[in-house]
């Protein structure tokens, strides 16, 4: 087991636990983001983000994908870290070992993980209005869905209590009135400032070699808003 970390740039880090002792293998991304005006938006963003991609323009084409990568399975979350949102996308995988005929599972997954935060399935600065209706709906029943866990609902209001006038004292994904107002524009404009402002992190667990998923993430980064 090998524990590494390095910073690619200042905006760019690399996590790995190489091992061989699991049959699956994961590979996230992190983008951690201030906590201010755009947290609704970048919030819708990470779950639009994880519906399609441009060369998998409709969710059935991206499952039938994912199928195709013996059934791995694509994650999403929002995070809150200090006075960071942080928004995740991760890929789960079949180890390269297990695969036949010597596919790089792991990398190919790697690959579309990329595609689909870097490249998305945008047309016309538009990521959908039903989709993002629909991902409206969900993210205000994910909050609503806190409140009936009265441990959790405690605890985030003695957050919000104790740190009313400090940026960690906010919801991880806003307030429903901030995203029931966001507006297709809004949610463009966040993933273009997600690509040239967030702070990255690539964590990869498994046996997939490290370096080589790095470099798949390295070249869109280097070609996204940052030059």
């Amino acid at each position: 087991m090998i524990l590494r970390s390095s910073m690619l740039t200042e905006s760019l880090r690399v996590n790995s636990l190489t091992t061989d002792k699991f049959k699956t293998g994961c590979i996230s991304v992190s983008m951690a983001l201030p906590m201010d005006e755009r947290m609704a938006a970048n919030s819708l963003l990470v779950y639009l983000l994880k519906r399609s991609c441009e060369a998998y323009p409709e969710m059935s084409l991206l499952n039938g994908r994912l199928d195709e990568l013996y059934g791995a399975i694509l994650g999403a979350g929002v995070s809150k870290n200090g006075e960071a949102q942080v928004l995740t996308l991760s890929i789960t995988s079949l180890a390269d070992k297990f695969a036949l005929d010597d596919e790089s599972i792991q990398l190919e997954a790697a690959q579309l993980l990329s595609d689909i935060i870097f490249n998305p399935n945008v047309i016309d600065g538009s990521f959908g209005d039903e989709a993002l209706a629909t991902e409206k709906r969900l993210l205000i029943q994910r909050i609503e869905e806190e409140l009936n866990d009265k441990r959790a609902y405690a605890f985030n209001k003695c957050i919000a209590y104790m740190c009313k006038n400090e940026a960690f004292g906010k919801d991880k994904y806003g307030t429903v009135e901030e995203i029931e107002a966001v507006k297709m524009a809004d949610v463009y404009a966040a993933w273009k400032n997600m690509l040239s402002t967030a702070v990255f992190q690539i964590t990869v667990v498994g046996a997939a070699d490290s370096d080589k998923v790095a470099s798949v993430f390295e070249k869109n980064f280097e070609n996204s808003l940052r030059g």
